[in-house]
């Protein structure tokens, strides 16, 4: 080493620079200052293989994840798996059904029962889909859910991943209104036409606003927007229950963009789900031995219930002073304990003023009102609107 590069320790104690190199020459050590140009070299091959392996982390991340990432085709096959597999115990379940009578028609209440031997109680739910004449199949864990044509044949119904109407409306919404493009009053104007009634969580449900008279039906009419259904040959509970429910003999109020059907009147069971939410004073049903049980306490005993203030007219009806609206009672398509079909109405039976309402089940011999019940589809959106009579909501299928 030079001597002018040499330099005793004790001269240099108070400024050692970092990374200095010592070294000893003729027996007498020395401080190289040249030392930094060693830290710079280092810091550069740091840096450079710290960029390499953040090059290599992303490459390996991007194989693994991303839209073709490896850990992205493991779950679609682990899910086309699962679909597989699923549709193949639905088949078999539809295959037994057959199996015991091949004329036989395949109910969703059938084939629950073959399913349930195949996944076990409670692992799936078969629904009948009266609207399409077919089907429908959810799988608890998977949430997975198809639809079985008359047919037989399997489709995977994909899950909605974008807000909808239904996940965006709750119980402060009902009563508002929908302009659900279906004229029943024929006045030109279906703003005030048609309000939110229920939501199950994947459907809205509309009832409308007034009572309706289908020209079909006309021949049962008492004249004033009600509807005598022994009139129409329903001259039992049963029948006449049967011809509310069905969504054939309302298809002529079905808007086929968004709906999904459409029936002649609420269930009991929706009614009371419906009011439950936004009040006070609930409703409790019960199943007896003939048909529902009502109350405001659990565990009801009455086929009757009064409420005890006069509820709004989304689920009555004003009759207020007009003739032509003097029915003051609705069909509700259910039946009560007593073998009779639900109405619901005013206690009084007058137009010119309206005292509390009531539930009860009546013949089917009565003149009550129609207020059919759309079921919107599930992927229906909201565009516009805030539910008011002057802008309500519009919707459409996305």
């Amino acid at each position: 080493m030079r001597e002018k590069n040499r330099k005793p320790i004790a001269n240099n104690k108070k400024r050692l620079p970092q990374f200095t190199t010592m070294n000893v020459i003729d027996g007498q050590a020395g401080l190289v200052n040249y030392s930094s140009l060693i830290f710079y070299s280092l810091t550069i091959d740091n840096i450079l293989n710290i960029i390499v392996l953040l090059i290599l982390a992303g490459v390996t991340i991007a194989t693994l994840t991303g839209e073709n990432g490896v850990l992205t085709k493991v779950s679609e096959a682990s899910e086309e798996t699962t679909l597989a597999n699923e549709k193949e115990m639905i088949k078999l379940a539809y295959s037994a059904v057959k199996a015991n009578n091949i004329q036989d028609t395949v109910t969703g209440e059938k084939l629950q029962k073959e399913l349930d031997k195949i996944v076990g109680d409670n692992e799936a739910t078969c629904t009948d889909d009266a609207s399409n004449n077919s089907i429908n199949v959810v799988f608890e864990d998977s949430k997975n859910e198809y639809t079985i044509n008359s047919n037989g044949e399997i489709s995977y119904q994909k899950p909605i991943d974008y807000p909808t109407f239904a996940t965006e409306t709750t119980g402060a919404d009902y009563g508002k209104y929908v302009n659900y493009n279906v004229d029943y009053d024929n006045d030109d104007d279906v703003s005030d036409d048609w309000r939110i009634f229920y939501n199950d969580g994947s459907h809205i449900y509309l009832i409308s606003s007034d009572y309706v008279v289908p020209e079909a039906y006309a021949s049962a009419v008492g004249g004033y927007r009600s509807l005598n259904l022994y009139q129409l040959g329903y001259t039992t509970t049963d029948s006449a229950i049967e011809f509310l429910s069905n969504t054939e003999n309302w298809k002529m109020l079905k808007e086929d963009t968004v709906a999904k059907y459409v029936t002649g009147a609420t269930t009991l069971e929706m009614y009371v789900a419906s009011w439950n939410q936004n009040h006070d004073e609930k409703i409790y049903l019960a199943n007896g031995g003939n048909g529902l049980l009502i109350g405001n306490t659990e565990n009801p005993s009455n086929t009757s219930f009064s409420f005890s203030t006069s509820p709004e007219d989304l689920y009555y009806v004003s009759t207020g002073t007009m003739p032509d609206r003097i029915t003051n009672n609705m069909w509700i398509a259910s039946k009560m304990d007593n073998g009779n079909i639900v109405r619901g109405g005013y206690n009084i039976n007058s137009y010119e003023s309206n005292t509390a309402g009531m539930i009860t089940g009546n013949s089917g011999y009565l003149y009550c009102g129609i207020r059919p019940v759309v079921c919107l589809k599930e992927e229906v959106i909201l565009n516009e609107g805030d539910g008011s009579l002057e802008n309500p909501f519009i919707i459409s299928v996305k």
